[in-house]
């Protein structure tokens, strides 16, 4: 069974010139590409700087609406739909863990939630 961590990540909109809060997973499953689209990690100001000790991925997994655009976090219904249509369920217990955990940094802050494949 494949565990999928679902979060919401601030991503600068180049081309509206805007912060926007989205919704994304840590990889993609087969099942659920066409919901989701790899965009490019932009940096959210000239301060951010890469850090070699923390190796963050170039690209995002964002989840998308139907018509195919950044689905947000208030938009959060639309994805439970499509998670429930998929068959997946939301592991209460390891998101409730690993909200409440010591390692309390900005990761676990951001995490809505974690999913798997239901065999029912």
């Amino acid at each position: 069974m494949s565990v999928f961590k679902i979060s919401s990540q601030v991503y600068l909109d180049k081309f509206n010139k805007c912060y926007k809060k989205i919704i994304v997973i840590n990889e993609i499953p087969d099942d659920l590409k066409s919901h989701i689209r790899t965009v490019k990690r932009e940096k959210l100001s000239i301060f951010d700087y890469e850090d070699c000790c923390n190796e963050t991925s170039k690209c995002i997994y964002s989840f998308v609406d139907q018509h195919k655009q950044l689905l947000k976090e208030n938009q959060f219904e639309y994805l439970l739909n499509i998670l429930a249509t998929n068959n997946y369920s939301i592991n209460y217990d390891l998101t409730n863990m690993m909200k409440q955990s010591n390692n309390n940094n900005h990761t676990n802050k951001n995490l809505l939630c974690y999913v798997f494949k239901s065999t029912a």
